[in-house]
C-alpha cells in the first residue's frame, strides 16, 4: 500500500516557505502502516516533530500544534517536548537528518525522550527507523558547550582515574582524548597518566592523552621508551607525541628515534612518522630517508606532501628532490613549488632560484606561476630580481603575473621597470575572440589596443546576434579604465528586451558604467522580474550600484531577494551580502537561512559573520554557532571579533569573546577573540586582556597578542 500523504514540498523551489495549511496537511499520515523497524501492531508516537530544510519546525504535542520559526526551534523545543517519552520525527531527506537533526536533537534524552521514530522521505519513498536515545556519554559531556557540564564531567574523569577498576581508567582516558577542544587544567591528570606510562598500563590511550593534558619536554624520555615497543601500534604514536610535547625537538634524543622510526619494518609506523613531520625540524639524515621514501611507488606522493614540502629549512638534498618533482611534471608538483618558497641554506639557495626560474619558463598555469614568483620574492638575490624584472616588463605576461612580479620587486626594494611594448603584438582584428577582446579592454598598457577593442565591442552591440556577447565582455571588464559614457545610450534600451539573458547582462554591464548609468531605485522593479536570471543579476550588482545602501528602496530590495524562490538568486544575494549594510528584517532572514540544510553554510560564511554592524539577534546566533557547531565555530568567532557592534550588542559580543578565551584551546580562535576585545574596548574587555598579561598560565604568544590588543583598546 502506498503512503497517501502528500509529498513534502521542496521549500527552496517554493520560495523557502511552507504555509500552515500545507504543514497541517502533511500530518495526515497513514498511521496504520507498519515498517520492519516497528513491532507488529505498534502505533506511531503521538508526539510529532516535523523539521524542514529552512530550519523551521511544526510540533504536535497532546493534540495541539505549534509552528516554530528557525530562530525559535532551539528555545521552544525543550519546553514543548519535556517529559515526552516517545517522539515521531518527520523530515524531507536523510541528508538533512544526518547533518542537521542529529545535532539539534542531541539533548532530547535530558528532556525525557527515550525513543525517536524517524520517518523521512527518501527519493519519493517513506522510510521509518527507530532510534533509542541513549544518555550522553562521559566523552560527550567532556566536550559539552556547557562549561558547568564540562567541569562536572572532568571531575568524574578525575574520580575514575583515582579508582582501582582498570575499565574506569580506560573510560576516563577515552574521554580525555576528546577534551582538547576546550581549555582546561590538565595538570591534575598528569601524575596518573605518567604513572600509567611508567608502569606500562593503558599505554596506547596514555600516549594519546599526554599532549592533551599538558605533557612537556620532561616526558620525552618516558615516551621514547616506546619507540622500541614490540607493538607497532605504540611505535606509530611515538613521533607525533614527541613533536607535540617538544615541537622544536630540543631534546637531543628525539632526532635519532624519529630517524629509526622512518626505517621501521612496519609500513604503518613509517607512514605515521613522516606525517608527523609536517613543518617540524629534521636532520640531514632524516631528510635523505624522506627523499628515498618520496620515490616509493605508493607512498611517494604523501611523503612529498606531508614531509618534504614542509621542511622549515630547505637543505640541498630536499631542494634537489622538489625540483626533480617539478621537472617530472607528475604528482603534486604544485606542492613542490610551494615547498620551494621556504627559507634555504646557503648551498641550496642558488639551486632553488634556478629551479623556480626554469619553472616560470615552462609553466602556463597562473596559480603555479604565482607560487613561483612568490618563491623568488622569498629568496631574493640578483638572479631572482632579474627574473622578476623580466616578468614585470613583459607585455605578453598576464596582468596577474606582472602584478605579482611588481609586488615582489617592491618587497625586495628593487626598482620597478617600465613595460616594454611589442608593436607586433598590437592588433585587434574583427575576428578576435570574446576572451581576447575582454583582455584587450582590461589591459592598461596600450591605449591604441584598448581603443580598437572598444570600437569592436561597440560594433557588436549594434548587431542582434552579437549583443549578448558584447554585454558579457563589458560586464567582465568591470575593473578596466576607459570612458563608457558612449555605451550607456546603446545598452540602456536593452533593459526592455524580451530576452531575459539580454536584460540580465544589460544590468551587469550598466553597473560598471558609473553612478548615472543605472537608477538605484529601479533595481526594486528588476528584483521582481519574472526571470530568475534578471533577479540574480540584481543580487550581484546592488552592492556596486548602491555600495552604502543609501537609496530608500535598497533595504526592501535586499529583503525581497533574500526571500526569492530561486536558489541561485538566493545564493547570489547571500554572497553579495559580505560586509553590506542591511536592515534588521534582512538580518532576521539571514538567521533563518543559516538553519537551512542547503544554504546554511553560505548564509553563515558570507552574510551573518560579515555584518558591518553586529546587532543582538546576529550576535546571539553566532554565539550559538560557537557553542554548538564546530565547523562554524572559527568563522563565527572571526565575525564577532572583526566588526563593529551596536550599543545593545556590545556587551554581548565582549561576553562571547571572553568565553572563547576562557574555554577554547585553539590558538587561532583565542587569537581572534583577543584581537576582538582590543577592537571592542571598554572596561570589561580591558580587564580580561590585563588578566592574560598577568597570568602565569598564558603562553608568551597569547601575552604578546593581548599586549597589542590592549594598546589598540587604549587608543580608542
Amino acid at each position: 500500500m502506498s503512503d497517501p500523504r502528500p509529498r513534502r514540498v521542496n521549500l527552496l523551489l517554493l520560495g523557502m516557505a511552507l504555509t500552515l495549511a500545507q504543514a497541517l496537511g502533511a500530518w495526515a499520515a497513514d498511521d496504520s502502516k507498519v515498517t520492519e523497524d516497528l513491532q507488529v501492531g505498534e502505533a506511531l508516537p503521538e508526539t510529532r516533530l516535523m523539521l524542514f530544510v529552512d530550519g523551521s519546525a511544526l510540533v504536535r504535542v497532546e493534540g495541539e500544534e505549534h509552528r516554530l520559526g528557525p530562530s525559535e526551534v532551539d528555545k521552544e523545543l525543550p519546553r514543548l517536548l519535556k517529559d515526552q517519552s516517545r517522539l515521531l520525527l518527520e523530515m524531507e531527506d536523510w541528508k538533512g537528518f544526518e547533518r542537521f537533526a542529529r545535532q539539534r536533537l542531541a539533548g532530547l534524552h535530558d528532556l525525557g525522550v527515550r525513543e525517536m521514530v524517524a520517518r523521512i522521505e527518501d527519493n519519493g519513498e517513506v522510510r521509518t527507523r527507530v532510534f533509542p536515545l541513549r544518555p550522553p556519554t562521559l566523552a560527550d559531556r567532556v566536550t559539552s558547550s556547557d562549561s558547568s557540564k564540562r567541569a562536572a564531567a572532568l571531575d568524574e574523569v578525575a574520580a575514575m582515574l583515582a579508582a582501582e577498576d582498570p575499565s574506569d581508567h580506560a573510560k576516563a582516558l577515552l574521554a580525555l582524548r576528546r577534551a582538547n577542544r576546550y581549555r582546561f587544567d590538565g595538570s591534575r591528570f598528569l601524575s596518573t597518566v605518567r604513572k600509567f606510562l611508567d608502569d606500562g598500563n593503558h599505554v596506547d590511550l596514555s600516549l594519546r592523552v599526554l599532549p592533551v593534558i599538558g605533557g612537556d619536554k620532561s616526558d620525552v624520555p618516558r615516551v621514547l621508551t616506546y619507540a622500541d615497543a614490540q607493538d607497532p601500534r605504540l611505535r606509530m604514536l611515538v613521533p607525533g607525541v614527541l613533536y607535540a610535547i617538544d615541537p622544536q625537538a630540543s631534546d637531543a634524543a628525539i632526532f635519532p628515534a624519529v630517524e629509526k622510526l622512518l626505517h621501521d619494518e612496519n609500513g604503518a609506523v613509517v607512514t605515521a612518522t613522516y606525517k608527523s613531520l609536517w613543518g617540524k625540524p629534521s636532520t640531514p639524515a632524516m631528510e635523505e630517508r624522506l627523499v628515498e621514501l618520496s620515490r616509493h611507488p605508493t607512498k611517494g606522493r604523501e611523503v612529498l606532501y606531508y614531509a618534504l614540502a614542509t621542511r622549515p629549512l630547505l637543505r640541498r638534498v630536499v631542494a634537489e628532490r622538489l625540483i626533480e618533482a617539478l621537472e617530472q611534471a607528475k604528482g603534486p608538483y604544485q606542492r613542490a613549488v610551494w615547498g620551494l618558497r621556504k627559507p634555504a641554506t646557503d648551498d641550496a639557495h642558488p639551486l632553488v632560484v634556478d629551479g623556480l626560474i626554469r619553472e616560470l619558463g615552462k609553466q602556463v598555469d597562473s596559480r603555479m606561476r604565482r607560487e613561483a614568483i612568490m618563491g623568488l620574492r622569498a629568496h631574493g638575490g640578483p638572479k631572482a630580481i632579474d627574473a622578476l624584472n623580466a616578468i614585470a616588463s613583459n607585455p605578453n605576461e598576464t596582468e596577474t603575473s606582472r602584478g605579482a612580479a611588481t609586488e615582489a620587486l617592491k618587497r625586495l626594494g628593487a626598482p620597478i621597470p617600465e613595460l616594454h611594448r611589442d608593436p607586433a603584438g598590437v592588433a585587434a582584428d574583427h575576428g578576435s575572440s570574446q576572451k581576447e577582446l575582454w583582455k584587450q579592454l582590461a589591459q592598461s598598457n596600450d591605449p591604441q589596443l584598448k581603443r580598437q577593442a572598444l570600437k569592436q565591442v561597440t560594433s557588436m552591440l549594434e548587431r542582434d546576434a552579437q549583443r549578448g556577447a558584447a554585454l558579457q565582455i563589458l560586464a567582465q571588464a568591470h575593473d578596466a579604465v576607459f570612458d563608457r559614457s558612449s555605451l550607456i545610450p546603446l545598452v540602456k534600451p536593452m533593459l526592455s528586451s524580451e530576452q531575459p539573458l539580454i536584460r540580465a547582462r544589460a544590468l551587469l554591464a550598466l553597473a560598471t558604467m558609473g553612478d548615472d548609468a543605472l537608477d538605484r531605485d529601479s533595481l526594486s522593479t528588476f528584483a521582481k522580474d519574472e526571470s530568475p536570471f534578471v533577479r540574480e543579476a540584481v543580487a550581484k550588482i546592488i552592492v556596486h550600484v548602491d555600495p552604502k545602501a543609501q537609496a530608500p528602496s535598497t533595504a526592501k530590495t535586499v529583503e525581497t531577494l533574500l526571500n526569492d524562490e530561486d536558489r541561485d538568486v538566493l545564493l547570489a544575494m547571500i554572497r553579495s551580502s559580505w560586509g553590506y549594510p542591511t536592515s534588521p528584517a534582512a538580518e532576521k532572514r539571514m538567521i533563518e537561512l543559516s538553519f537551512d540544510s542547503r544554504l546554511g553554510d553560505d548564509a553563515i560564511y558570507y552574510a551573518l559573520s560579515t555584518r558591518p554592524l553586529m546587532r543582538p539577534p546576529v550576535v546571539e546566533r553566532l554565539g550559538r554557532l560557537i557553542d554548538d557547531t564546530p565547523r562554524h565555530r572559527g568563522r563565527s568567532i572571526w565575525g564577532l571579533s572583526h566588526h563593529s557592534a551596536s550599543d545593545a550588542a556590545r556587551d554581548l559580543v565582549v561576553t562571547e569573546l571572553i568565553d572563547v578565551i576562557d574555554e577554547s584551546a585553539d590558538s587561532y580562535d583565542r587569537g581572534n577573540a583577543i584581537d576582538g576585545l582590543g577592537f571592542r574596548g571598554g572596561d570589561k574587555a580591558k580587564k580580561r586582556l590585563e588578566e592574560i598579561l598577568d597570568s602565569p598560565d598564558e603562553s608568551a604568544w597569547a601575552k604578546e597578542r593581548a599586549r597589542q590588543a590592549l594598546g589598540k583598546s587604549n587608543d580608542q
